[in-house]
């Protein structure tokens, strides 16, 4: 009886953590998907329909370089903010820590970019292309507001105020839709300052929300400052590779094959990513909760077992919903290039099951594995994609990066989990010690 007893017990507490988990995770997921959806269900088709697949190509190809230019001093701040939340919050010095993090974020990113933009100028030869310019400029300015949002937005995470965050999101999505208008007066050339225009707005609207938190700090504290510079370096390095990672195939396609490729293969990938893309955001909300564990014994072994069973059933539902939504998105929304791109959706389905166990598993591995195994698991995620596309994409084209994307985040997948059920589970020490204080 009592062996049923706590069995029931179990099965309730799981129903409960799972229900609370799930909740706060599709808050954070339904924002993020409503923009997401505006920009690939609407947005992008739109431009497809007004502007051919050529110029569509050479926006989605410079948006991918400059996010992964741009972008990755975000993740790396806000890894490192959210890593250094509980002693900042009990210093009493949180505010200062988020909007140190957030300056750095902005003058990092806005250097990196510019970088970015002089090596093209350099390397140009005379083939200098005005309209590539415009974009990137357009592109460039939505990435680094944006990176500074995604920073200001752990204000929100760490309270567990999700429908904030939702709604931020949302706002942003709906503003994209200016780019509309632009792109009819000024052509594909303004669609990245319609971007940067609607992440404008709603960073403003963000400060508005958190202003009391604000108030009174300076942009850079130089205690903190100094921390982040030790701690996000590694973290940014991670994110780097896992936007070179997710960027990367289009990347590479556009190198060696014409910008209506490109387009074909985004295609894919949107419908691929909406289905994808909210288990990150879960993940999210799972890696904000395992944040606040000081140690690995803080977890039951009894809720580990549960949420590796509960990655396999995400994995498996991840790739039959891809297999069912996937063709219904291009036929309604990229009919010019659905009969291309649903081949390659078949293809990246297998990958994106996968990956689905490491969006799962990766916040447990970031809170209490080492720098040092973070970092080299990042790197050798993209290092095997990399391979992989210059191997397959000159000699198969947009099929080869298809398959050179999937069977790497096959490799991701489960590289990640099997790490996560090793040191949580086969690998569990009697006195847990986390063993970030070894890094």
């Amino acid at each position: 009886m009592g062996r049923l007893g706590n069995l029931s017990h179990n099965s309730k507490s799981f129903v409960s953590r799972a229900f609370r988990v799930s909740k706060m995770g599709m808050m954070l997921a339904f924002g993020n998907f409503v923009r997401l959806g505006i920009e690939k269900i609407l947005l992008v088709p739109f431009l497809l329909q007004m502007l051919g697949e050529d110029a569509v190509g050479k926006f989605v190809l410079l948006l991918g370089w400059a996010q992964v230019m741009g972008q990755f001093p975000a993740g790396g701040a806000a890894d490192g903010v959210m890593r250094l939340h509980a002693e900042a919050k009990e210093k009493g010095s949180w505010p200062a820590l988020l909007v140190t993090g957030a300056g750095l974020t902005g003058v990092v990113s806005l250097a990196c970019l510019i970088a970015a933009m002089g090596i093209y100028l350099l390397t140009s030869e005379g083939a200098f292309d005005k309209s590539v310019m415009l974009i990137a400029i357009g592109v460039g300015i939505y990435t680094i507001l944006l990176a500074a949002r995604l920073v200001l937005n752990i204000a929100f995470r760490v309270d567990l105020q999700f429908g904030k965050i939702a709604f931020i999101e949302s706002l942003c999505g709906v503003l994209l839709l200016v780019a509309i208008p632009i792109a009819y007066l000024t052509g594909i050339e303004g669609v990245g300052f319609g971007f940067a225009l609607a992440a404008a707005i709603t960073l403003v609207f963000q400060i508005f929300l958190i202003r009391n938190k604000l108030k009174g700090q300076i942009l850079f504290n130089s205690t903190w400052a100094k921390r982040l510079l030790i701690v996000a370096p590694i973290f940014a390095l991670a994110s780097f590779m896992g936007l070179a990672f997710h960027q990367s195939g289009r990347l590479v396609l556009g190198a060696f094959r014409p910008y209506s490729y490109v387009t074909i293969f985004f295609a894919a990938e949107a419908a691929v990513s909406l289905v994808l893309t909210p288990l990150n955001y879960l993940a999210s909300t799972i890696y904000t909760l395992v944040v606040r564990k000081s140690k690995i014994g803080d977890i039951s072994r009894t809720a580990i077992l549960q949420h590796a069973f509960s990655c396999i059933l995400c994995a498996i539902l991840v790739f039959f919903l891809i297999q069912l939504l996937g063709y219904w998105i291009l036929k309604f929304r990229y009919q010019s290039v659905a009969e291309k791109a649903w081949p390659l959706v078949q293809i990246l389905a297998f990958g994106a099951a996968f990956k689905a166990t490491y969006f799962l598993s990766r916040g447990f591995v970031y809170r209490f594995c080492s720098f040092k195994r973070i970092l080299s698991y990042s790197v050798l995620n993209t290092l095997v994609l990399v391979v992989l596309l210059l191997a397959m994409v000159p000699k198969w084209g947009v099929l080869g990066a298809a398959w050179s994307v999937s069977l790497a985040s096959s490799f991701v997948g489960i590289l990640w989990f099997a790490t996560y059920l090793y040191y949580f589970l086969i690998k569990r020490p009697e006195n847990p010690k986390d063993d970030s204080e070894n890094n």
